[in-house]
C-alpha cells in the first residue's frame, strides 16, 4: 500500500511538470509570436501586408516562416 502511494505522488509530480512545462512553451509561442507580428510591421518588406496575414492566420508556422523566409536580409 506504501508503495502505490509514493507511486501516486511521483506521478502527481510529474504531471505537475508537464503543465509547467506547458506554460513555459505556450508563454515562448507567444512572445515568437508577437515579436514576429512587430518585425513585420517595422520592416520595408514590400509583401508586408501578406505576411502580417500569414503570421496572424498561422501563429506558430507563419512565425517560423517568416523568420526562415520572409524577413529581409541585411547586408
Amino acid at each position: 500500500m506504501r508503495l502505490e502511494g509514493n507511486h501516486l505522488a511521483r506521478n502527481a509530480t510529474v504531471a505537475g511538470m508537464n503543465t509547467s512545462l506547458s506554460y513555459l512553451l505556450s508563454i515562448l509561442w507567444f512572445v515568437l509570436w508577437i515579436v514576429a507580428l512587430v518585425d513585420c510591421i517595422k520592416s520595408n518588406n514590400s509583401n508586408k501586408v501578406v505576411w502580417i496575414l500569414v503570421i496572424i492566420l498561422l501563429p506558430f508556422l507563419g512565425s517560423i516562416l517568416y523568420f526562415l523566409v520572409g524577413r529581409s536580409r541585411v547586408a
